[in-house]
């Protein structure tokens, strides 16, 4: 729903739409894993019949790489763009 809205300004700032929808998938999968709402993580826990706090402490190596990837690509347009620019 919030891609519609998005789309305008991304446009106007300029930013590729590769970026942007890897800006936006790395932000939905970051949001699937973070509590209280990470629906990835809490379903993992249901399957793995481990408690929350076991869940969140495998799940930190996973979301601060996502965090520094998230930064790569929101911040450097080439670390997204070069490989479809080999075609």
């Amino acid at each position: 729903m919030i891609v519609p809205l998005m789309l305008p300004l991304m446009r106007s700032l300029n930013v590729s739409m590769l970026q942007f929808g890897m800006i936006f998938c790395f932000n939905m999968y970051l949001g699937l894993i973070t509590p209280p709402v990470g629906t990835a993580m809490l379903l993992g826990k249901q399957i793995a019949g481990t408690t929350v706090s076991e869940t969140i402490r495998e799940c930190m190596p996973m979301f601060i790489a996502g965090v520094v990837l998230l930064i790569l690509i929101t911040y450097v347009p080439a670390f997204t763009t070069w490989i479809p620019g080999l075609g």
